[in-house]
């Protein structure tokens, strides 16, 4: 049975379940309502809570203490084995495409995409994704504004995404953002035609790989939340953001959720009633009102909330929304059944290997019963 994970980084239980249930994702509670719904501890404290820390141990099911895996592009540097790893020594095939500081062990088998903030891990196979990876690493790593990309780059991006499953509908909304980018402020939305394409290309090789397992690993929303949640919830704010700035970003963070509930409907069409489809996201986030009274915060900064812990009593706190402790995820078996009640794991990411399904690594799943 293949399966299909999809990492969608640092997506708040909070504001998923409101979004569900105001209609904004049809998708998301489609996959909800056949899946059963976990949430766990990540069972670390500051500052070990950082998704490229969480994201080795939800692959490899080892916590920080084991793998020690601290700063991004330290994992390309683990030697122990990740969930494809083992699919590869069992004589099976994987799809990984971006997922974050990940790497692969002599012997994968299966193509393999690293994040965009990569600087040691290398595609697999390199010659294929080259042109890709080049580019999008090229204008992720750059903060200046202006990356180095020539126009050689862009034509040998535009040749392999042609070969590699563009879409009408991405080429459609690309046109739409460049229009709209002449009128008004809408910049911020280019992360989501990132997502797009990598999208494209992650469907593309599944079809024509059908790995038995793979994975999509996406970060624009937990960007979104963030830099805009002030702009999203003014209310809970004491420090204001001006007008201007609420009529820009005041819907990225559900323009976020919609983006990525399109593509789980996609997932969904995929994995029909041939592959498991999971969710998982690496901690979650929450707004932080704690340093509203010295002039606000817009870092990344982790503030630990233990009511975090809790999927419905999230606490409503500050600026920037901080990691938190708890991670979830859905599982959807092919038996597609009722919903289970909320089960909370310790322990919770994804092992298939032959006909057996286990978990490994922390998060959250929404199973039904097999």
């Amino acid at each position: 049975m293949r399966t299909i994970v999809l990492e969608f980084n640092e997506l708040s239980p909070q504001l998923l379940d409101r979004f569900i249930e105001q209609g904004h994702l049809p998708n998301f509670r489609r996959f909800r309502d056949s899946a059963m719904v976990a949430v766990t501890d990540a069972e670390e404290t500051a500052p070990n809570l950082e998704p490229w820390i969480q994201w080795v141990t939800v692959h490899t099911g080892l916590s920080f203490a084991e793998h020690g895996c601290f700063n991004l592009n330290e994992g390309s540097d683990l030697t122990a084995p990740r969930l494809w790893d083992l699919v590869s020594r069992a004589d099976q095939t994987n799809w990984i495409c971006g997922s974050m500081n990940a790497a692969v062990q002599p012997g994968f088998r299966g193509c393999f995409l690293p994040d965009p903030w990569a600087t040691s891990a290398e595609p697999v196979p390199l010659n294929m994704f080259r042109p890709y990876a080049r580019l999008v690493r090229s204008y992720v790593q750059e903060h200046s504004g202006r990356p180095e990309v020539s126009p050689v780059d862009v034509l040998r991006f535009g040749q392999f995404m042609l070969r590699h499953g563009l879409s009408a509908s991405s080429v459609a909304a690309l046109i739409k953002q460049l229009a709209q980018e002449r009128r008004r402020d809408v910049k911020w939305r280019r992360a989501m035609m990132l997502d797009r394409l990598q999208w494209d290309v992650f469907r593309s090789v599944y079809k024509s790989m059908q790995p038995y397992l793979s994975t999509f690993f996406i970060n624009s929303t937990a960007h979104f939340q963030h830099f805009h949640w002030r702009e999203f919830e003014p209310g809970l704010f004491r420090i204001q953001s001006s007008e201007k700035q609420r009529q820009t970003y005041g819907d990225a963070i559900l323009a976020g959720y919609q983006n990525m509930d399109r593509i789980v409907g996609e997932a969904l069409s995929m994995a029909r009633d041939e592959a498991n489809l999971v969710l998982l996201t690496a901690l979650s986030q929450q707004p932080m009102l704690t340093h509203e009274e010295d002039g606000g915060v817009r870092s990344s900064a982790i503030e630990i909330s233990k009511s975090c812990l809790n999927w419905r009593e999230l606490s409503r706190g500050g600026h920037t929304p901080p990691s938190c402790r708890s991670s979830f995820c859905f599982i959807s078996r092919t038996n597609r059944q009722p919903r289970p009640p909320p089960h909370r794991s310790r322990r919770c990411g994804l092992l298939t290997v032959g006909n057996r399904c286990g978990l490994a690594g922390k998060g959250v799943a929404w199973m039904p019963d097999a």
